[in-house]
């Protein structure tokens, strides 16, 4: 850069073209950059514009979140009716009141051997989307107690002797927990046979169960609590393939044991079926008769229909009219 200056200096002695075209690039470089002006500042929002700005902000966020809770709720969450799966879910005299969260099988997956002792969602066999009536559906929960190369254990229904079936490869034994009902009640094995892995879609990862007898607006969290999912199978009815591996074999030993269903009195007991000799049926599947309305949620609405009732019948005792008095009322003379 001094040397620069120096030959600037310098220049107007020995060359004065050189000086001259110096002098104008400088002048014209200065122009440039007197010119080239700052972009005016941005004009400030008024308190009104950057209101807007929030509420956007946050609706589109809302929105978002609203709509991957739906989408969840919709496709990978799904209501359990019935008592086939009793006491796993929906236990006692309950209908419903449980659901399930499930993690679905994708398509090139579906043809993989289930995990004994899971529990899955399928599509019911014997049904037809197109044949639906009104609100029945097509999905059933079951547990999976047997993979291709097991053998389960059942009793002939007509000849009450012991058959042994072998699942084929890509087929799974998926049964109802609940033994209190005959075999083939319910839409499971006992009733196809073994069911193609195919229409195996989702296994349950996660369930929860409503507190609250009458539902709520507003999905409070202490109305629900979390069930706890155990891995269970009926040991003294399975005969295990070979082919099974130690790890495999470990697992299934720690698994709890579920008892025979009540029709199968020739088949071997296990200690599922010795723990409950002696017990009554209630006492069996744990059976609760009275409701306690715990929950506040319940309380509020038993509150509200109670002053309901009263408020009718304060209504109804001010339209009652004394024994004598006309039915019809007189009209008042203008």
């Amino acid at each position: 850069m001094i040397v620069l200056v120096r030959q600037l200096r310098i220049a107007p002695r020995f060359c004065p073209k050189l000086s001259s075209s110096l002098r104008s690039f400088s002048t014209s470089s200065r122009n440039r950059q007197e010119n080239t002006a700052l972009p005016p500042p941005a004009a400030e929002k008024s308190s009104f514009t950057q209101f807007l700005d929030e509420i956007l902000f946050f609706a589109k966020y809302f929105t978002l979140l609203a709509g991957a809770i739906y989408t969840f709720k919709y496709f990978f969450v799904t209501p359990i009716i019935g008592r086939s799966m009793s006491p796993q879910f929906n236990p006692g005299i309950k209908d419903y009141g449980d659901s399930v969260c499930f993690v679905p099988r994708l398509p090139w997956t579906r043809e993989q051997p289930l995990v004994r002792g899971k529990i899955y969602l399928f599509e019911d066999p014997g049904k037809k989307k197109e044949k639906l009536l009104e609100g029945e559906s097509i999905d059933v929960i079951k547990r999976c107690i047997a993979i291709e190369g097991d053998k389960v254990m059942i009793q002939n229904a007509k000849s009450n002797e012991i058959e042994y079936v072998e699942i084929p490869k890509g087929h799974c034994w998926l049964e109802s927990d609940n033994y209190t009902y005959n075999a083939g009640q319910f839409p499971d094995s006992l009733k196809y046979g073994p069911i193609s892995n195919e229409c195996v879609y989702g296994r349950v990862a996660l369930a929860f169960r409503r507190l609250n007898i009458f539902p709520t607006f507003y999905p409070h969290p202490q109305n629900y609590e979390l069930i706890d999912i155990y891995d269970a199978l009926p040991h003294q009815r399975i005969v295990i393939s070979p082919d099974t591996r130690n790890d495999d074999f470990m697992a299934i030993d720690a698994m709890k044991n579920l008892p025979n269903k009540e029709d199968m009195t020739n088949l071997p007991k296990g200690p599922a079926d010795h723990a409950m000799e002696g017990k009554t049926a209630e006492e069996k599947q744990g059976w609760t008769y009275n409701h306690n309305f715990e929950v506040s949620s319940d309380k509020k609405f038993i509150d509200d229909m109670k002053k309901k009732n009263e408020q009718a019948v304060e209504d109804g005792l001010r339209r009652i009219r004394a024994p004598g008095t006309s039915i019809t009322e007189t009209k008042k003379e203008v």
